[in-house]
């Protein structure tokens, strides 16, 4: 029991010197869905390094960086719980080969409502005290302890080191059904994504849709997660096959990446998507979106500009049909009541 509250107050001391990690789910009320994730080989991996008789961090675990942050996204109180001693914390951080929870937590932009470490201790009675729900884990032993004490939990097995599996019913599934959304701005230009990864391909925002999710708000989600903006009056633009397209105007706020899915941003004028590494159906969204738009939409102003300039240049090289009886006459250069409305403004390749 001593050596308990020892470690008890050497966490609220912790607690004390990082603000941003104070549990306020210890007040929550029970009915507030609480998920919890274990640390080490959850969502930080490593391994042993028989030559430096150490661990060395390897990196994020990123299926489970992905749950973890729609979790967050979805309203719900999300706490990291790690079997790690806190005395420890200060020689991580000091050395270049692993990494402390905090400099995890805030490379990643996790933002956990609390972080607990229970010093080589079983969880459970953690869990408990924070009314968990659901509990991420890659720890048998953990992953029984917290079944006998009533809580859902889910496996993590990055290393597929266990010959058995745990679902979890209530985690949100994905169907085969794609949001994106060309969201543009006042001078134009359409924001796109930089894939993470050996492709690096350009993307639009957005994703899959939940099971029980409208294509709508599927994009809304999606696009908060990728980018930290809160889109609204998206309107139907396109479908190809699985995947529904949507426009918008940018909303205020700014871009924040998760870089676990991109590692770049930039708004880029639609006329130059033409040799960017982009899949064809994206490129196709983004013509579509400004060739169809309405017609007080920026793009679609500096095209019609563009338009009756070049109509000009043409009409006043030519020869002159407007000499009337010795009278030169200024040809008109208006759009004829018979061009189909837009024209002008397509990009179609």
């Amino acid at each position: 029991m001593k050596l308990l509250m020892e470690n008890w107050r050497d966490h609220i001391n912790y607690l004390k010197k990082n603000p941003y990690m104070e549990p306020y789910g210890l007040q929550e009320d029970k009915d507030e869905r609480v998920i919890t994730f274990d640390f080490d080989d959850t969502l930080s991996l490593s391994h042993f390094d028989k030559e430096q008789d150490d661990w060395v961090h390897d990196g994020p675990h990123l299926p489970m960086i992905r749950q973890y942050k729609k979790y967050k996204n979805e309203g719900y109180k999300v706490f990291i719980i790690t079997a790690r001693y806190i005395d420890q914390e200060e020689k991580a951080k000091n050395n270049p080969q692993q990494k402390s929870v905090e400099e995890f937590v805030e490379e990643y932009n996790l933002s956990p409502e609390g972080i607990f470490f229970t010093n080589g201790n079983l969880k459970t009675d953690t869990l408990k005290s924070l009314n968990s729900s659901l509990h991420y884990d890659d720890d048998i032993e953990e992953i029984e302890a917290a079944h006998a004490a009533g809580i859902k939990t889910v496996l993590s097995d990055p290393y597929k080191n266990v010959s058995i599996t745990i679902t979890e019913d209530e985690k949100p599934k994905d169907t085969n059904k794609v949001s994106k959304i060309v969201i543009y701005d006042n001078d134009g230009k359409v924001l796109i994504l930089k894939r993470t990864g050996s492709e690096n391909k350009w993307d639009l925002p957005g994703g899959h849709v939940h099971q029980g999710e409208s294509l709508s708000d599927g994009c809304k989600r999606e696009t908060k997660e990728e980018t930290n903006l809160d889109i609204s009056n998206v309107k139907s633009l396109d479908k190809k096959r699985n995947v529904t397209f949507y426009k918008t105007a940018r909303p205020q706020g700014s871009i924040q990446l998760q870089p676990e899915e991109h590692t770049d941003y930039k708004w880029i004028n639609p006329k130059e998507i033409s040799n960017l590494d982009m899949r064809q159906h994206l490129k196709s969204a983004i013509n579509k979106a400004f060739s169809l738009g309405e017609q007080n939409e920026p793009f679609q102003k500096i095209v019609k500009q563009g338009h009756r300039k070049m109509k000009i240049k043409l009409v006043g090289s030519g020869p002159n049909k407007y000499n009337v009886g010795g009278q030169m006459e200024k040809p008109p250069t208006s759009r004829s009541k018979s061009a189909p409305v837009g024209f002008g403004g397509s990009l179609e390749e």
